[in-house]
């Protein structure tokens, strides 16, 4: 299968078979994918801004580092909106989360993973008991 070991590292030996050749060319391959994945997130942040309006509020769960570049570049541009982020336990990286965006002053809640749908308010259907 095609993964990014594969593509990066393990194939890199069948190329090269000397260790000092194979490292050279592992770092040149981390650089390039580290250049491409940043630009890759800066474009994704330019292209979510227009889903980001004023006054809306953002569930996210976990961490992702696109996400959260997003909704930074959102507050960078001067959007107004709140975020709920979910503590994503029991690793809490939800938690991580909520520090990245409350220190470019997003207003976040943080609250328990089984709790959104209480904090979404989400009606009732018919039938529900």
């Amino acid at each position: 299968p095609r993964t990014l070991s594969n593509c990066y590292v393990t194939r890199t030996w069948d190329e090269h078979k000397d260790f000092q050749r194979c490292r050279q060319e592992i770092v040149q391959r981390g650089d390039f994918f580290a250049e491409h994945a940043l630009h890759a997130r800066n474009m994704i942040s330019k292209h979510a801004l227009r889903f980001i309006q004023d006054g809306v509020t953002i569930l996210t769960h976990s961490i992702s580092r696109v996400v959260v570049s997003c909704l930074k570049h959102a507050a960078e541009m001067g959007r107004k909106f709140k975020m709920l982020v979910t503590e994503t336990r029991p690793q809490g990286s939800g938690l991580l989360t909520a520090k990245m965006l409350q220190d470019v002053g997003i207003e976040v809640v943080v609250i328990l993973d089984s709790a959104v749908a209480a904090r979404l308010r989400l009606p009732r259907h018919t039938g529900d008991r």
